[in-house]
């Protein structure tokens, strides 16, 4: 998203904290993954995700503001993942990780959210967005049940 708006400061700096924030992320349940004697597994195509990002439309910044807006909805739906997880889990490192990814989701939803408010207004986006969770929730009726983050 970044290389869409390399002019836009105001864009381009919190995407990039965001970019490394996520990459912390990630070493830290690679670090646990390794920690239990396994191995990081090829990942594959999420068709929620998928889906999503073909509601994408427009282009230059009313496309960049469809993306955010399909982050921001991801990232709501990781929240509420990871809170379930952190919820029930009984192990205390892995409940402290997926406490803390839940609130980082938490924040990166509503990150996407400002964002994209930025490109065309708040409420535009607000509209828009509510018009993607209409189209998330007939995609997630479709679809079989999984184990899956996304």
């Amino acid at each position: 998203m970044v290389s869409a708006v390399p002019d836009r400061t105001e864009l381009v700096g919190p995407l990039t904290a965001l970019a490394q924030e996520e990459t912390r992320h990630f070493f830290r349940v690679l670090a646990e993954i390794e920690r239990r004697g396994l191995a990081l597994g090829r990942c594959p195509v999420d068709p929620y995700a998928r889906e999503l990002q073909l509601r994408v439309r427009g282009s230059g910044s009313t496309r960049l503001r469809d993306r955010m807006l399909v982050g921001c909805l991801i990232e709501a739906r990781s929240c509420e993942r990871f809170s379930l997880l952190a919820s029930h889990c009984t192990d205390d490192r892995l409940k402290r990780l997926w406490g803390d990814l839940f609130e980082a989701e938490a924040e990166h939803h509503t990150l996407f959210l400002k964002l994209a408010g930025v490109l065309g207004g708040p409420e535009a986006a607000r509209a828009r967005l509510d018009e993607l969770a209409e189209e998330e929730a007939a995609i997630v009726a479709g679809l079989p049940l999984r184990i899956g983050i996304h």
